[in-house]
């Protein structure tokens, strides 16, 4: 039996999850609606820039996976190896869908905000299917394993009675702290092309998301043996960079000044949005 708090929080996620996307982009709505139209297709930009950033991403793990030179190394050393291929290629990939998404929406006319909103939109594919799906599913086959109708797979009804309250909202939490993250590096981005500055468009986010992605791969290869250690140490350092994005995201509401994770990067000041 799946307990009633059990479903009740997959249902609280889910909506945290819609929530944590919702509101940035009401804001950002608000603020922009007397200066342009065009938002729901940004974020609709994004929310496909994630779809085929992930189906790209699949398949390119399954070509790294098959390097002839896997058999050459041991155990330890290919999941080193493969960990810090895969996220060189979930970075190009996010960086890819992120600009193509920008470019698109600047077409016609140039605008900050719809290209804060391609992060947004990026963001919320991620929670879609990391969160809202699996956690809404799951829901529904909860209902049927209570109900006694449940004629499915056992591995899969053994993983849904054998998760935990913690493992929900820690998923949730992470898809929470990464749109915030992506928002901010959507954001930078989105001004160097405004900006005219294609070049560093794709370096800083290259360079950023990467550094992201580090943070997600080593403690999980230096606590092999402790997932639950690792886990943690992976959310704090998430929590450290959503913060820093999230004051850069406040300051450009209020200020209008962009600065991003330059302060680490190349120590740089903050910038004046030049197309608002």
């Amino acid at each position: 039996m799946v307990s009633t708090f059990h479903m009740v929080l997959m249902l609280v996620c889910v909506v945290v999850g819609i929530a944590a996307a919702a509101v940035p982009y009401l804001m950002i709505s608000k603020r922009s609606s007397a200066l342009e139209t065009g938002l729901p297709g940004a974020i609709g930009y994004g929310v496909l820039g994630y779809v085929w950033q992930y189906i790209l991403y699949m398949f390119g793990g399954v070509f790294i996976a098959r390097f002839p030179f896997w058999g050459s190394m041991n155990e330890t050393a290919q999941v080193v190896v493969l960990n810090v291929l895969l996220t060189f290629l979930t970075t190009l990939c996010t960086v890819a869908a992120l600009y193509w998404g920008i470019y698109l929406t600047n077409q016609k006319k140039v605008s900050i905000y719809r290209s804060a909103t391609v992060g947004i939109g990026f963001g919320l594919g991620r929670i879609g299917l990391d969160l809202i799906y699996p956690y809404c599913y799951s829901f529904y086959l909860a209902l049927q394993i209570n109900g006694g109708t449940y004629n499915g797979d056992a591995n899969l009804k053994s993983s849904i009675l054998s998760s935990t309250s913690v493992s929900l909202v820690s998923g949730t939490y992470k898809c929470v702290l990464m749109l915030v993250i992506v928002f901010e590096i959507a954001l930078v981005m989105g001004n160097y092309y405004i900006s005219g500055n294609k070049k560093m468009a794709w370096i800083y986010p290259l360079v950023a998301y990467e550094v992201i992605m580090l943070m997600n791969a080593l403690p999980r290869i230096l606590f092999a043996n402790g997932g639950i250690l690792a886990e943690i140490v992976v959310l704090v350092l998430y929590t450290i960079v959503a913060a820093a994005a999230g004051v850069d995201i406040y300051r450009w509401f209020k200020t209008k000044q962009i600065q991003g994770f330059e302060w680490i990067l190349m120590g740089r000041a903050g910038r004046k949005t030049k197309s608002m």
